[in-house]
């Protein structure tokens, strides 16, 4: 995110996670954003069909401060990926 994206507060976060949302489909990649109605995930999780990452930054600090991911292990993912699915299925689609 760009530093006037972050000066403008939630409403920039917004328009610049649109805007980086909508870059991923001229490359042919898919995404799913979804908020769920009440804040119950703090650390950011990447999972795909077979694996977990979890990012031990913010993504707009990701690359610029230390940072890390950690590849989890399948036993770790299933216990993770039941949790994920009950929230994911009360969560809005965004945007």
């Amino acid at each position: 995110m760009d530093e006037l994206a972050g000066r403008r507060g939630a409403a920039g976060r917004r328009l610049e996670c649109r805007r980086l949302l909508s870059a991923t489909k001229t490359e042919g990649r898919t995404f799913e954003v979804r908020v769920t109605p009440t804040p119950s995930l703090h650390d950011r999780y990447l999972i795909d069909g077979t694996r977990m990452i979890i990012m031990g930054a913010s993504l707009n600090y990701f690359g610029r401060k230390q940072s890390f991911l950690i590849l989890v292990g399948p036993d770790f993912r299933a216990e993770l990926t039941s949790v994920f699915d009950r929230s994911w299925g009360t969560a809005k689609p965004w945007p």
